[in-house]
């Protein structure tokens, strides 16, 4: 549940990046600061998202009625 909160705090943070970043005329200094937040959240988020993706079962059932059960790559 911890993980849940942090990437949403994560995306969270990104969005406001991403909308200071197009309405608004920033200093280049700034822009590069948020530019390089904006680039180490997307890395956490994608670790996090890779994370849950090894979580994942894909379950299929066959015609003569097994279940067959496979982590997502």
């Amino acid at each position: 549940m911890e993980e849940k909160k942090e990437f949403e705090k994560w995306e969270g943070r990104l969005n406001e990046i991403a909308e200071k970043m197009e309405n608004e005329n920033l200093p280049i200094s700034e822009s590069e600061k948020l530019y390089e937040e904006g680039a180490g959240l997307v890395l956490k988020c994608m670790q996090e998202l890779d994370k849950v993706k090894g979580k994942i079962v894909k379950i299929e059932q066959q015609l003569d009625g097994t279940i067959n059960e496979k982590k997502l790559q």
